[in-house]
């Protein structure tokens, strides 16, 4: 069945070379500096102020049952608002 796992990380450097001795049937989906807060426009469409973003380079990986996900178990976080979801979780 497998699981979907949450990762945060200081950046993709970071992600990288923890991971770069793991292999993945799945393809990590990236993520990046999530959006928390969209941006502000002024009646005529100028931006007033930027989005505010993660401090944060959020990851997601669905990890098959025979794969070992313990490599990267003290990066792993339960966010309250999930940017995206995938079916059947």
């Amino acid at each position: 069945m497998g699981v979907l796992k949450k990762y945060e990380f200081t950046n993709e450097l970071e992600f990288l070379e923890l991971t770069s001795e793991v292999t993945f049937s799945n393809k990590p989906i990236i993520l990046g500096f999530v959006e928390l807060e969209k941006p502000n426009y002024n009646l005529i469409g100028i931006r007033t102020s930027p989005p505010i973003l993660s401090t944060k380079y959020c990851i997601d990986i669905y990890w098959n049952d025979d794969e070992d996900s313990s490599v990267l178990n003290s990066y792993e976080v339960f966010p309250k608002k999930p940017k995206h979801k995938i079916a059947g979780q």
